[in-house]
């Protein structure tokens, strides 16, 4: 079989566009390649590998799990059935997470640089004599990078996450700041896979994983009296307590589970194949809204962002009554409601 006739057997069981994306896979061929090898036969291995993934996908697997790995925001990322396949409109969510890094960045900056220079004058106010030790403290501050710390709830297959720490190298670099970032999520196996991306995507040094429900485990690190230290190291699979303050961050971003539990049985089948805890939002879809939102209030910085992707309309209303004083509601490309950007008040 040469890799036209493969084309043409895929084509008429699951479509021209993910068979070419299939033989390039296994053939390790870009789709020029494939044009310009047309003739070639398959050898037997990657025959047998192309008829098992044909019946894989005529099974309903998503072809991201068939793959291995999906593109998000330019990024690879592994997928496979221990979390979601990262969505085209949750790219939208990283976008507005950057842009908000990016302008919070310039007001750390700034401010950070007043203040260095206001001890530095402050010192030599003090004591003219020491003007040359002055110099020198005010050095060591301006190379201090100023830290924005970044909350991912509900992390998944760490997408999210994965994708701020390594496009906001690029702030990072402008503004002269540090970006730490937190991924949480309940399953230990999509941590698992959340840490396999940062690695091959080189951002494990700049993402801390903690396992727990929602924000419960902020809570239990805060009054760790209470718990004994087997719980603690369940918990958190990194030493978050490495910021100087570890439960108050600049933004806290979240794609929670939101859809109602009787719709689930209704969607396509290749959901079937993906894991129903993080679908799965409850009666109405929002009984994670319900928890996580009020969470945040207390964990959040004065001058911080909530951005959530959403599904029901509601959640506009609780963010509101959880005390939140702005809440936008931004739209998808195809015009639907999708995203939340709430600030506790008005600033800068």
């Amino acid at each position: 079989m040469t890799i036209y006739e493969a084309t043409q057997h895929g084509k008429d069981a699951i479509g021209q566009h993910e068979t070419r994306l299939l033989l390039s896979h296994i053939t390790g061929l870009d789709q020029v390649g494939l044009l310009l090898n047309d003739t070639k036969p398959l050898s037997i291995p990657s025959k047998e590998a192309f008829f098992a993934a044909i019946n894989r996908r005529i099974a309903n697997e998503p072809l991201q799990y068939i793959l291995g790995w999906w593109e998000f925001m330019g990024l690879a990322m592994k997928t496979d059935p221990r979390a979601l396949i990262p969505r085209p409109e949750t790219e939208l969510l990283v976008e507005e997470a950057l842009a908000f890094i990016k302008n919070i960045a310039a007001r750390k900056t700034n401010t950070h640089i007043s203040q260095t220079l206001t001890h530095a004058n402050a010192k030599n106010r003090q004591d003219r004599s020491k003007q040359d030790k002055s110099k020198q403290d005010k050095s060591k501050h301006n190379k201090n990078k100023c830290t924005i710390k970044v909350l991912d709830v509900c992390t998944g297959s760490g997408c999210i996450a994965v994708a701020i720490a390594k496009l906001a190298v690029h702030i990072s670099a402008t503004c002269d700041i540090n970006v730490d970032v937190t991924a949480i999520d309940i399953s230990h196996d999509a941590l698992a896979l959340a840490k396999e991306n940062a690695v091959s995507n080189q951002v494990s040094d700049k993402i801390h994983f903690m396992q727990s429900d929602l924000l419960d485990g902020l809570d239990i690190f805060a009054h760790p009296s209470s718990h004994g230290s087997d719980t603690l190291e369940h918990l958190f699979t990194s030493s978050v307590n490495t910021f100087s303050n570890p439960f108050t961050y600049d933004l806290i971003i979240s794609n929670p589970p939101y859809i109602p539990t009787a719709e689930l049985k209704g969607l396509k089948p290749e959901l079937d194949h993906e894991p129903k805890l993080a679908l799965d939002g409850g009666k109405d879809g929002l009984d994670l809204y319900r928890r996580l939102i009020p969470q945040t209030i207390k964990h959040l910085a004065p001058d911080g962002a909530l951005m959530l992707e959403i599904g029901p309309k509601a959640v506009e209303a609780i963010t509101k009554a959880a005390g939140y004083g702005i809440v936008k509601v931004l739209s998808d490309y195809a015009g639907l409601d999708r995203m939340i950007i709430a600030h506790k008040t008005k600033f800068g």
